[in-house]
């Protein structure tokens, strides 16, 4: 009876541990599942025990991994808090929209950011990065005391209007351009082959 409570409470401690730190569950439930099978296949170890075993590493695993990273790392950018609060907010239809919305947001400022600053591209990324945020953030504070119809309208024009941000700026990225003539030329040089 207390080895089983014991098991639970592991097991229980594990998950919390995992989910403070998601990163590390791709690591540590492996390794817990390895050397639970090892244990019990190489080892003739009880399963009970070695799911113990298996449970404590994952913890550990979990537990250290987080105390490392949490001193290491800072707080997170403004601009990721104001999307992840948009996303809780969000109804399920409309969080695969936010979802492609945020990657192309983030490739757009994943680029060199050693790009002119002064061209339209520097520009429209420096707006993506400083007022995005808190566009969103404005809209949460709106929506917060709004009615339902109110807040869905809000989510449509605020979400519009960041699409058509990174329309423009997607339209002007000077990587996807050269991508695109590395394309045309390619197309051209192919169809120039064709022809007798």
């Amino acid at each position: 009876m207390i080895a089983a409570i014991f098991v639970v409470l592991l097991a229980v401690s594990t998950i919390i541990a995992l989910s403070a730190a998601p990163s590390r569950i791709m690591v540590a439930a492996p390794t817990g599942l390895i050397a639970a099978l090892l244990m019990i296949e190489e080892g003739g170890v009880a399963p009970r025990t070695a799911i113990v075993v298996a449970l404590l590493l994952a913890f550990l695993i979990a537990v250290v991994g987080t105390g490392a990273s949490g001193q290491a790392s800072s707080a997170p950018p403004a601009g990721t808090l104001a999307w992840n609060r948009l996303t809780g907010e969000a109804g399920i239809l409309t969080r695969g929209r936010i979802a492609a919305l945020r990657r192309r947001y983030d490739a757009l400022l994943s680029r060199d950011p050693t790009v002119d600053p002064f061209s339209t591209f520097g520009e429209l990324r420096i707006k993506l990065e400083r007022r995005v945020p808190e566009l969103i953030d404005n809209y949460l504070d709106e929506a917060a005391t709004a009615p339902t119809l109110r807040r869905h309208a809000l989510m449509a024009e605020l979400l519009g209007e960041v699409e058509g941000l990174v329309a423009r700026a997607e339209a002007v990225d000077p990587h996807a351009l050269a991508r695109s003539d590395r394309r045309a030329a390619l197309k051209k040089h192919l169809k120039g082959d064709e022809q007798p």
